[in-house]
């Protein structure tokens, strides 16, 4: 369902384009990391970005999040090729985000404030493969809360965590929520159904 919502959204008669739809999930994820920083707490976030939409929201929402005072940085695990993407990268070096290729010791969780969790998306189909394999693993490990985009990496769409994976404090669903993040233990759900274009987040406990 959440693939011909999209497909809707980038139809001839809504006429919204892939840009423009990374450019909102980007800007919501920023802002709702925003609105869930009541205390003022977070300061350092570190974007774990993968190579698909998913990881491409999570280079926007670093933009984003830069320009709203957090110090964020960019891990990315494989090499950025696509004009597209190189693009997104080119606008955060540009507002001075550190970006780090791959991660050798995953203790560095730990320096965070906050991790964003945007590997791997709901077309994920298993085994988890490297190099995402242990940067998913270490999620389970690590003191530092998570917030992930559109549903923790490795989950199944429909099934939910049957890698019996991580489960992120947090979870922004962006246009529709996914059936496998209703199973397990209760995530602190942002929703934006619909809303994300005028960002205007909710969060409920499921």
């Amino acid at each position: 369902m959440s693939q011909e919502f999209d497909l809707e959204l980038m139809s001839n008669e809504v006429g919204f384009t892939l840009d423009i739809l990374m450019e909102l999930a980007g800007q919501a994820i920023a802002n709702t990391v925003f609105k869930l920083d009541t205390n003022k707490s977070i300061k350092n976030i570190l974007v774990l970005c993968g190579p698909g939409n998913n990881g491409g929201d999570g280079i926007v929402a670093a933009r984003h999040l830069k320009m709203l005072g957090y110090n964020s940085e960019i891990v990315l695990f494989r090499e950025i090729k696509q004009p597209f993407f190189l693009r997104l990268i080119q606008t955060c070096k540009y507002n001075n985000i550190q970006i780090h290729n791959g991660i050798e010791d995953f203790s560095f969780y730990n320096k965070y404030d906050l991790l964003v969790d945007s590997l791997l998306g709901f077309s994920f189909v298993p085994p988890l493969r490297e190099p995402f394999t242990q940067a998913i693993h270490a999620y389970k490990t690590t003191k530092t809360p998570i917030l992930s985009v559109d549903i923790p990496s490795g989950w199944d769409v429909e099934q939910g965590n049957t890698l019996d994976l991580f489960t992120p404090q947090y979870l922004i669903s962006l246009t529709l929520p996914k059936l496998g993040t209703f199973f397990g233990r209760k995530i602190c759900t942002i929703k934006t159904i619909r809303e994300i274009w005028i960002y205007n987040s909710s969060i409920q406990w499921y």
